[in-house]
């Protein structure tokens, strides 16, 4: 049964700027430890950050709670299988408290790039 599903699009020339003002800090307020040491070098780092922030808040979205007392940007993560398929791995007491579902959360994610964008769109099947 689907739960919820999120979607959203990301300027990455807005995320650009964000970096330039507010660097790290941007980056350790909305990735965790294991993304932050897979951010590229160069001109993939702007493509890479804009994927996972609209993924996050496409999860958001689709759990209904959005970002806040609820939900933080640390307590997922988009990380990639050996495939390159891009997965997210949920904090366990987040997901155990959240109340979604009986069972198994099942997620989808689809990540996209265009030349100025990124979108995501997130299923959630339980």
């Amino acid at each position: 049964m689907i739960i919820g599903t999120g979607i959203d699009m990301v300027d990455k020339r807005r995320i650009k700027k964000t970096l330039d003002r507010l660097g790290e800090r941007f980056l350790r307020r909305i990735l965790t430890g294991r993304e932050l040491s897979l951010v590229p070098e160069g001109s993939r780092k702007v493509e890479y950050v804009a994927g996972r922030f609209a993924a996050k808040e496409a999860f958001a979205k689709a759990t209904g709670f959005g970002f806040g007392k609820r939900l933080s940007w640390l307590d997922i993560e988009v990380l990639r299988e050996d495939s390159g398929k891009p997965t997210f791995v949920i904090a366990n007491q987040w997901l155990d408290s959240s109340g979604l579902g009986k069972g198994p959360l099942k997620v989808h994610l689809s990540i996209s790039h265009e030349k100025n964008y990124a979108i995501a769109q997130v299923i959630l099947e339980g």
